[in-house]
């Protein structure tokens, strides 16, 4: 789990920064299956939400993973960024 931790924080970190130098705060959006999976999805949507703390000027949200994927279908202009977990 600790490398997930990694991962995930170093994932949410890149995304924030990369929002604030192209001058366009914007979102970020978490989707992950973190209801039905709560010790990856679950750690993961909890480091999202600890390290976008620390970019109080970039909005975030998360999702459920299914509810995302209607939500991208009906309006995708709504996301900015967006980052989740997806197992190799």
């Amino acid at each position: 789990m600790f490398h997930m931790k990694q991962v995930g924080e170093a994932h949410v970190r890149q995304n924030g920064a990369r929002r604030r130098a192209a001058g366009r705060p914007g979102k970020v959006t978490c989707a992950s299956k973190y209801n039905m999976l709560p010790q990856s999805d679950g750690l993961f949507r909890d480091v999202a939400k600890r390290v976008a703390a620390q970019y109080p000027d970039i909005g975030f949200e998360t999702f459920i993973v299914d509810d995302f994927a209607r939500r991208l279908v009906a309006a995708p202009h709504d996301l900015d960024v967006v980052v989740t977990l997806l197992a190799a």
